[in-house]
């Protein structure tokens, strides 16, 4: 299976409900580096996954409205947790949708398998979502 990945980092506060979350239950910061991954059997006619500069200003796009935000302010957010998982599920729903779109071109929603979405928050902790188009 072929794969292509793009990164972009997201800086965001927010706090988490529950006492699971010890002190993050409190305001507190999170720089992710996010990671989007298309993986595909068949490349397209020009022999790529996708485009690298369309693929990077999308996650831009899709990231941005949560760029030094505080996320407990948005409505997105307002019945759950922006855990990392969560805000991953949340990149792969965008991303998915926009490929629907043929926001990258036609052919792209029926090459596609399957989309990864890795955000890290430093060397030893990660968390991702991973799943069909």
């Amino acid at each position: 299976m072929y794969s292509l990945t793009v990164t972009e980092p997201v800086m965001i506060a927010h706090s988490l409900r529950g006492d699971v979350f010890g002190p993050a239950q409190r305001l507190h910061g999170a720089t992710y580096e996010v990671e989007l991954t298309l993986h595909c059997q068949q490349l397209s006619a020009d022999g790529i996954v996708a485009d690298i500069g369309m693929l990077s200003v999308l996650l831009k796009e899709i990231l941005a409205p949560w760029n030094l935000q505080n996320l407990d302010d948005l409505a997105d957010f307002s019945r759950e947790n922006s855990t990392t998982e969560i805000l991953a599920f949340r990149v792969h729903q965008q991303t998915s949708a926009l490929i629907r779109q043929n926001r990258f071109g036609t052919d792209m929603p029926r090459r596609i398998n399957e989309i990864s979405v890795l955000l890290r928050e430093s060397s030893r902790a990660w968390a991702g979502y991973r799943g069909p188009l």
